[in-house]
């Protein structure tokens, strides 16, 4: 039986505790230079271009991670599509220069492992990186603004990966 404890984000310092444990010893270069979080802004790229800009300074981070916490904790909202919504607004949002998305998709997994089989949440981070072309495509879409409206149901083009 699994013993290990459901992870749950309540506040926004769980966002950088969940950081250092996973990546404070590898990102020694690129470690957070505001209170908690990156205070300058960040281009996310593809490779080849940027996709998009996360939050410009860290105040705009921590008044979007707590909205962030909000909707995550939100039971008015299925568990599947709010996780996935919170993993895009917690990649959009990008509040550290390096290592967003491997601690985004520890944090989807965690809490996709609480509604799926764990070995199932496991896996999708590796899918996420056969299909990496797409996972962008997905990002850049629904950050355009015209698309707002459409976030539940890009989240869930997310499941086809």
């Amino acid at each position: 039986m699994n013993n290990r404890k459901a992870l749950k984000i309540s506040k926004v310092n769980d966002f950088r505790n969940i950081w250092d444990n996973l990546l404070s010893k590898t990102e020694v270069d690129n470690m957070p230079d505001g209170k908690l979080f990156r205070k300058e802004s960040v281009f996310i790229t593809d490779g080849q271009r940027n996709v998009y800009e996360g939050d410009y300074n860290e105040e705009q981070i921590l008044k979007d991670l707590q909205s962030l916490i909000v909707e995550l904790n939100n039971k008015q909202i299925p568990q599947l599509p709010r996780f996935l919504m919170a993993h895009y607004f917690y990649e959009y949002v990008h509040p550290f220069y390096d290592g967003n998305g491997r601690t985004g998709r520890f944090i989807l997994c965690s809490y996709l492992s609480q509604v799926l089989d764990p070995l199932t949440a496991i896996t999708f981070s590796s899918t996420i990186a056969k299909n990496i072309n797409s996972y962008y495509k997905s990002f850049t879409e629904m950050s355009d603004i015209h698309n707002r409206a459409k976030l539940q149901t890009s989240s869930l083009e997310c499941l086809k990966f």
